[in-house]
């Protein structure tokens, strides 16, 4: 993954509002001066804009209530009773019961689009939200970024354990392995990982914290998951302040981090 340039960290932090109080203006005057920071600005806001919208539309979109509204508003937008010269195929009995069907279905699909709504407003249920962000992660596509000498068994062993969910044996295989090479960053980042497939969230944000704070090769998986566990034992703040780091990253998660942020936002 890219990491991005001190100039693009200080502008994704100015669009965001998070630039401290002292840079502000000395970035603003910078604006004013460069003409290339100034489009480069204009830029970054463009694209953060639309950004914010899709992912604001596909969070609506991925609601399974939605499709329940889309079918019941298809109820009131059905076309109305065929005609055959001046002569209505439907009884006009049948047009009175139309009508209220129509009514119902609209007030329906009213009900399921307000209940969408309300859920993205603060009390989001935190272990809903988990769950829905939450994904062992690939460890099929691992692959080494220069940390250690090179895979072992018994880091394949324990590599393979984590994927087939035997998180205990996972960990006992890495332990091994760390007591007799000292311990490798790989071993610490599945280890954290392993702490959470066994639901012991707290130990496993410290260990990935401490992975994480070194400027690991996998350092944005680890922000990504150190967040997760932030969230699922009510570290909201905690979370958020990792998130923001996450974004400082071109990859896979930029887009998670930032609309699992904006959520955490609200529950505060």
């Amino acid at each position: 993954m890219k990491e991005l340039s001190e100039n693009d960290i200080r502008l994704i932090n100015y669009i965001h509002h998070d630039l401290p109080a002292g840079e502000i203006e000395a970035l603003e005057r910078e604006l004013d001066e460069n003409p290339e920071l100034a489009a480069q600005h204009r830029l970054n806001k463009e694209v953060t804009d639309y950004l914010k919208a899709k992912i604001t539309l596909e969070e609506l979109r991925s609601d399974p209530r939605i499709g329940e509204a889309e079918r019941l508003a298809g109820l009131v937008n059905e076309p109305a009773p065929e005609k055959t010269g001046n002569l209505t195929l439907d009884p006009p009995a049948g047009k009175g019961k139309h009508r209220m069907v129509k009514l119902m279905a609209a007030a329906a699909a009213a009900a399921v689009l307000l209940a969408v709504l309300l859920t993205s407003l603060p009390g989001h249920d935190s272990d809903r939200i988990f769950k829905s962000y939450y994904e062992p992660f690939p460890a099929s596509n691992f692959t080494q970024r220069g940390e250690a000498g090179g895979f072992n068994q018994a880091m394949t062993d324990g590599i393979d354990l984590y994927r087939q969910g035997e998180y205990l044996q996972s960990n006992r295989t890495l332990e091994r392995l760390d007591g007799s090479a000292g311990i490798l960053p790989e071993t610490a980042f599945f280890r954290g990982l392993n702490f959470m497939g066994l639901e012991q969230y707290e130990m496993a944000a410290r260990i990935l914290k401490s992975y994480a704070g070194n400027q690991a090769a996998y350092r944005p998986e680890a922000l990504w998951y150190l967040s997760l566990c932030y969230l699922k034992t009510g570290k909201y703040q905690e979370s958020m302040e990792t998130l923001q780091q996450l974004q400082h990253y071109q990859g896979a998660y930029l887009k998670d981090a930032y609309l699992l942020e904006k959520k955490l936002r609200r529950m505060r």
